[in-house]
Protein backbone atom coordinates (compact mmCIF):
# COMPACT_ATOMS: atom_id res chain seq x y z
CA UNK A 1 0.00 0.00 0.00
CA UNK A 2 1.44 3.36 -1.01
CA UNK A 3 2.21 5.86 1.71
CA UNK A 4 -0.22 8.80 1.88
CA UNK A 5 0.90 11.91 0.06
CA UNK A 6 2.47 14.43 2.42
CA UNK A 7 2.51 17.91 0.82
CA UNK A 8 4.70 19.32 3.60
CA UNK A 9 7.30 16.62 2.96
CA UNK A 10 7.16 17.30 -0.79
CA UNK A 11 7.73 21.02 -0.27
CA UNK A 12 10.55 20.24 2.17
CA UNK A 13 12.30 18.01 -0.39
CA UNK A 14 11.80 20.73 -2.98
CA UNK A 15 13.54 23.29 -0.77
CA UNK A 16 16.39 20.80 -0.26
CA UNK A 17 16.97 20.43 -3.97
CA UNK A 18 16.72 24.15 -4.65
CA UNK A 19 19.16 24.91 -1.83
CA UNK A 20 21.60 22.22 -2.92
CA UNK A 21 21.50 23.29 -6.57
CA UNK A 22 22.07 26.91 -5.59
CA UNK A 23 24.95 26.13 -3.24
CA UNK A 24 26.70 23.83 -5.70
CA UNK A 25 26.38 26.35 -8.52
CA UNK A 26 27.69 29.19 -6.39
CA UNK A 27 30.50 27.32 -4.62
CA UNK A 28 31.81 25.41 -7.63
CA UNK A 29 31.45 28.25 -10.11
CA UNK A 30 34.19 30.69 -11.14
CA UNK A 31 35.42 33.15 -8.52
CA UNK A 32 34.96 36.84 -9.24
CA UNK A 33 36.09 39.55 -6.79
CA UNK A 34 33.11 41.62 -5.74
CA UNK A 35 30.60 38.97 -6.80
CA UNK A 36 27.06 39.93 -5.82
CA UNK A 37 26.10 38.96 -2.27
CA UNK A 38 22.82 37.41 -3.40
CA UNK A 39 22.68 33.76 -2.40
CA UNK A 40 25.64 33.92 0.00
CA UNK A 41 23.59 32.11 2.66
CA UNK A 42 22.67 29.16 0.40
CA UNK A 43 25.38 26.91 1.78
CA UNK A 44 24.31 27.52 5.37
CA UNK A 45 20.73 26.69 4.42
CA UNK A 46 21.88 23.38 2.91
CA UNK A 47 23.82 22.56 6.09
CA UNK A 48 20.70 23.12 8.19
CA UNK A 49 18.68 20.88 5.89
CA UNK A 50 21.26 18.10 6.07
CA UNK A 51 21.38 18.19 9.86
CA UNK A 52 17.61 18.32 10.14
CA UNK A 53 17.17 15.36 7.81
CA UNK A 54 19.82 13.33 9.64
CA UNK A 55 18.03 13.93 12.91
CA UNK A 56 14.52 13.23 11.60
CA UNK A 57 15.04 10.48 9.01
CA UNK A 58 18.55 9.12 9.66
CA UNK A 59 19.65 10.21 6.18
CA UNK A 60 22.18 13.04 5.60
CA UNK A 61 20.69 13.96 2.19
CA UNK A 62 21.67 16.10 0.35
CA UNK A 63 25.02 15.90 2.21
CA UNK A 64 27.34 12.91 2.00
CA UNK A 65 27.86 12.76 5.76
CA UNK A 66 26.59 14.51 8.88
CA UNK A 67 28.65 14.20 12.06
CA UNK A 68 26.32 15.37 14.82
CA UNK A 69 28.80 14.80 17.63
CA UNK A 70 31.64 16.80 16.07
CA UNK A 71 29.26 19.31 14.45
CA UNK A 72 30.13 19.26 10.76
CA UNK A 73 28.76 18.02 7.45
CA UNK A 74 30.47 16.78 4.29
CA UNK A 75 28.90 17.87 1.01
CA UNK A 76 29.89 16.60 -2.43
CA UNK A 77 29.78 19.41 -4.99
CA UNK A 78 31.73 17.94 -7.90
CA UNK A 79 33.41 14.88 -9.37
CA UNK A 80 36.22 14.92 -6.79
CA UNK A 81 35.27 18.03 -4.84
CA UNK A 82 33.93 17.93 -1.30
CA UNK A 83 33.23 20.63 1.28
CA UNK A 84 33.72 20.13 5.02
CA UNK A 85 31.35 22.61 6.68
CA UNK A 86 30.71 23.32 10.38
CA UNK A 87 27.10 22.76 11.39
CA UNK A 88 27.33 25.79 13.65
CA UNK A 89 27.36 29.36 12.34
CA UNK A 90 30.95 30.40 11.50
CA UNK A 91 31.36 33.04 8.81
CA UNK A 92 34.84 32.31 7.46
CA UNK A 93 38.60 32.43 7.89
CA UNK A 94 38.36 35.74 9.79
CA UNK A 95 36.14 34.30 12.55
CA UNK A 96 38.10 34.57 15.85
CA UNK A 97 36.63 31.37 17.31
CA UNK A 98 38.67 29.37 14.77
CA UNK A 99 41.92 30.27 16.54
CA UNK A 100 40.72 30.61 20.13
CA UNK A 101 42.07 28.41 22.90
CA UNK A 102 40.59 24.94 22.45
CA UNK A 103 39.20 25.80 19.00
CA UNK A 104 37.72 22.98 16.92
CA UNK A 105 40.18 22.00 14.19
CA UNK A 106 38.05 21.58 11.09
CA UNK A 107 41.18 20.95 9.00
CA UNK A 108 41.72 17.75 10.98
CA UNK A 109 38.22 16.54 10.14
CA UNK A 110 38.65 17.48 6.47
CA UNK A 111 41.87 15.48 6.24
CA UNK A 112 40.13 12.48 7.81
CA UNK A 113 37.46 12.75 5.09
CA UNK A 114 40.01 12.30 2.27
CA UNK A 115 38.91 8.69 1.81
CA UNK A 116 35.80 10.09 0.12
CA UNK A 117 38.10 11.18 -2.72
CA UNK A 118 39.30 7.58 -3.06
CA UNK A 119 35.68 6.48 -3.37
CA UNK A 120 34.92 9.20 -5.93
CA UNK A 121 37.91 8.27 -8.09
CA UNK A 122 37.72 4.53 -7.55
CA UNK A 123 41.40 4.39 -6.61
CA UNK A 124 43.64 4.99 -3.60
CA UNK A 125 45.23 8.45 -3.77
CA UNK A 126 48.58 9.08 -2.10
CA UNK A 127 48.71 11.71 0.65
CA UNK A 128 50.79 14.06 -1.51
CA UNK A 129 48.03 14.11 -4.13
CA UNK A 130 45.44 15.52 -1.70
CA UNK A 131 44.89 19.13 -0.69
CA UNK A 132 42.57 21.24 1.46
CA UNK A 133 41.83 24.94 1.05
CA UNK A 134 39.92 27.85 2.60
CA UNK A 135 39.52 31.00 0.52
CA UNK A 136 39.78 34.61 1.63
CA UNK A 137 36.64 36.65 2.28
CA UNK A 138 37.23 38.43 -1.02
CA UNK A 139 37.35 35.18 -3.01
CA UNK A 140 34.68 33.09 -1.35
CA UNK A 141 31.12 33.03 -2.57
CA UNK A 142 29.46 31.85 0.65
CA UNK A 143 29.51 33.32 4.14
CA UNK A 144 29.68 30.02 5.98
CA UNK A 145 33.11 28.50 6.62
CA UNK A 146 33.86 25.62 4.27
CA UNK A 147 37.07 23.67 3.69
CA UNK A 148 37.52 22.56 0.08
CA UNK A 149 38.78 18.99 -0.32
CA UNK A 150 40.26 17.86 -3.64
CA UNK A 151 43.44 16.83 -5.38
CA UNK A 152 46.49 19.08 -5.64
CA UNK A 153 47.19 20.47 -9.08
CA UNK A 154 49.94 18.32 -10.67
CA UNK A 155 52.18 21.34 -11.34
CA UNK A 156 51.86 22.48 -7.71
CA UNK A 157 52.67 18.99 -6.43
CA UNK A 158 55.75 18.84 -8.66
CA UNK A 159 56.96 22.27 -7.52
CA UNK A 160 56.62 21.28 -3.86
CA UNK A 161 58.63 18.11 -4.47
CA UNK A 162 61.42 20.08 -6.16
CA UNK A 163 61.56 22.69 -3.38
CA UNK A 164 61.00 20.21 -0.50
CA UNK A 165 64.45 20.39 1.11
CA UNK A 166 64.19 24.15 1.59
CA UNK A 167 60.82 24.17 3.36
CA UNK A 168 61.21 24.66 7.12
CA UNK A 169 58.95 24.46 10.14
CA UNK A 170 58.56 28.26 10.14
CA UNK A 171 57.08 30.56 7.55
CA UNK A 172 59.17 31.54 4.52
CA UNK A 173 58.32 32.75 1.05
CA UNK A 174 58.42 30.48 -1.98
CA UNK A 175 61.08 31.73 -4.44
CA UNK A 176 58.67 31.39 -7.35
CA UNK A 177 55.08 32.40 -8.04
CA UNK A 178 52.20 29.98 -8.50
CA UNK A 179 49.47 31.36 -10.72
CA UNK A 180 50.88 34.85 -10.28
CA UNK A 181 50.81 34.65 -6.48
CA UNK A 182 53.84 34.57 -4.17
CA UNK A 183 52.85 32.15 -1.43
CA UNK A 184 54.33 31.82 2.02
CA UNK A 185 54.98 28.24 3.08
CA UNK A 186 55.86 26.13 6.11
CA UNK A 187 56.23 22.44 6.91
CA UNK A 188 54.19 20.50 9.47
CA UNK A 189 55.28 17.10 10.81
CA UNK A 190 52.81 14.31 11.56
CA UNK A 191 50.43 11.79 10.04
CA UNK A 192 47.36 13.90 10.89
CA UNK A 193 46.46 17.50 11.66
CA UNK A 194 45.30 16.66 15.19
CA UNK A 195 48.12 18.65 16.75
CA UNK A 196 48.30 21.51 14.24
CA UNK A 197 45.59 24.09 13.58
CA UNK A 198 46.48 25.95 10.35
CA UNK A 199 44.37 28.97 11.31
CA UNK A 200 46.41 29.43 14.49
CA UNK A 201 49.72 28.73 12.75
CA UNK A 202 48.96 31.48 10.24
CA UNK A 203 47.79 34.06 12.80
CA UNK A 204 50.58 33.31 15.26
CA UNK A 205 53.34 33.11 12.67
CA UNK A 206 52.62 36.11 10.45
CA UNK A 207 51.63 39.34 12.31
CA UNK A 208 50.28 40.97 9.14
CA UNK A 209 47.97 38.01 8.64
CA UNK A 210 46.63 38.21 12.19
CA UNK A 211 45.84 41.89 11.60
CA UNK A 212 43.75 41.09 8.51
CA UNK A 213 42.61 37.47 8.59
CA UNK A 214 39.71 38.14 6.22
CA UNK A 215 42.18 38.76 3.39
CA UNK A 216 44.08 35.50 3.98
CA UNK A 217 43.78 32.19 2.19
CA UNK A 218 45.19 28.85 3.31
CA UNK A 219 45.97 25.64 1.46
CA UNK A 220 47.17 22.44 3.12
CA UNK A 221 48.99 19.89 0.96
CA UNK A 222 49.59 16.36 2.17
CA UNK A 223 53.26 15.39 2.01
CA UNK A 224 55.64 12.47 2.35
CA UNK A 225 59.09 13.87 3.09
CA UNK A 226 62.34 12.58 1.63
CA UNK A 227 63.28 10.98 4.94
CA UNK A 228 60.10 8.88 4.70
CA UNK A 229 58.16 10.81 7.33
CA UNK A 230 54.64 12.09 6.79
CA UNK A 231 53.42 15.63 7.15
CA UNK A 232 51.94 18.61 5.38
CA UNK A 233 52.86 21.82 3.61
CA UNK A 234 50.87 24.89 4.59
CA UNK A 235 50.64 27.64 1.97
CA UNK A 236 49.25 31.13 2.61
CA UNK A 237 48.51 34.15 0.48
CA UNK A 238 46.80 37.53 0.95
CA UNK A 239 44.34 39.50 -1.17
CA UNK A 240 45.72 42.80 -2.41
CA UNK A 241 45.30 45.38 -5.16
CA UNK A 242 41.92 43.99 -6.18
CA UNK A 243 43.24 40.43 -6.55
CA UNK A 244 41.37 37.97 -4.32
CA UNK A 245 43.51 35.30 -2.65
CA UNK A 246 42.17 31.81 -3.37
CA UNK A 247 44.04 28.76 -2.11
CA UNK A 248 41.35 26.74 -3.86
CA UNK A 249 43.03 27.66 -7.15
CA UNK A 250 45.84 25.23 -6.23
CA UNK A 251 43.41 22.29 -6.29
CA UNK A 252 42.33 20.06 -9.16
CA UNK A 253 38.84 18.65 -8.86
CA UNK A 254 39.40 16.19 -11.71
CA UNK A 255 42.35 14.53 -9.93
CA UNK A 256 44.34 14.24 -13.16
CA UNK A 257 47.08 11.89 -12.03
Amino acid sequence: MAAPHNPDRTRYRGRWLIGLTTAVAVVSGPIYPGRASEGREALWQVVQLCVRDQQTTGSPFPCRDVDVERAFVLLKVGNAHFLLIPSMRIQGIESPELRALGAVNYWEFAWEARTRLDEAKGTRLSRDEIGLAVNSAQARTQDQLHVHLGCIRPDVREALQVYATKIEGTWSRLPFAIGGHEYRIMRIEGDTLAGANPFKLLADGIPAARADMASQTLMVAGATFRDGGNGFYLLADQSEKGIAASGESLLDYQCRY
